[in-house]
């Protein structure tokens, strides 16, 4: 069983979405204040992985392609629940990019998107220095940048749900194949393949030089609170 190449159908006709967007991106991009300091390519990742398909987009999927608008209920929270077998480590379980949030105080976060955070989180808790040089070098993000990236996931929302609703029948169809429907609910087999699917899309768009992943696997950003 392969979670990529079951998603992969769906993943090129989203990368191709995409691919399609981003000169209308691009100029977006060059009337926001990032542009002053930063080159589209340097922000690339960031925008085309994180911002349009993935924590900016995801509630988005959650709410108006699977209809909940919550999460399953579990020791007093609400949260989608997975176990993985990392055989990669320290890459993360099956390359998957992913977020994370450090609160350093009350309006200070910092980001790390990507798919390599293991020995960074590592080293954020044991090594101040560390810690120190990324919040040096990391670029800010304001309100007015946080309202930009909303706008972004929101101009792509209705591609990407037509595209996944279009594909519904395939979807449910390998939720079956796979015996997960056995096990656990549609919806979090969905939200979890979800995020094979839109992993595969970065890199798709990563080999045709749509964007560009750092060199460590990771994007690093400040969130002035």
């Amino acid at each position: 069983m392969n979670l990529y190449e079951y998603g992969r159908l769906i993943a090129e006709q989203i990368a191709e979405s995409v691919i399609q967007e981003i000169p209308s991106i691009k100029v977006k991009y060059l009337d926001s204040e990032l542009s002053s300091k930063y080159d589209f390519k340097e922000w690339s990742f960031f925008l085309l992985s994180d911002v349009l398909l993935d924590n900016w987009q995801i509630n988005n999927v959650e709410a108006e392609f699977l209809k909940k608008d919550e999460r399953p209920r579990r020791h007093g929270k609400n949260y989608y629940y997975s176990i993985m077998e990392n055989i990669e480590y320290p890459k993360e379980n099956f390359g998957i990019y992913g977020n994370q949030y450090h609160s350093l105080n009350d309006s200070i976060a910092l980001v790390v998107y990507g798919n390599n955070r293991n020995i960074v989180n590592s080293k954020i808790k044991k090594d101040k220095s560390y810690l120190d040089s990324l919040v040096n070098n990391a670029p800010k993000i304001t309100n007015v940048e946080m309202e930009f990236f909303e706008q972004l996931a929101s101009d792509f929302k209705p591609k990407l749900l037509n595209i996944l609703t279009d594909n519904k029948r395939y979807i449910h169809s390998i939720y079956k194949k796979t015996g997960y429907e056995n096990e656990i609910s549609f919806e979090e087999f969905f939200i979890w393949w979800y995020h094979f699917i839109y992993t595969d899309i970065t890199n798709i768009l990563a080999k045709h030089n749509e964007l560009q992943i750092p060199q460590d696997g990771n994007f690093y950003c400040l969130i002035m609170k």
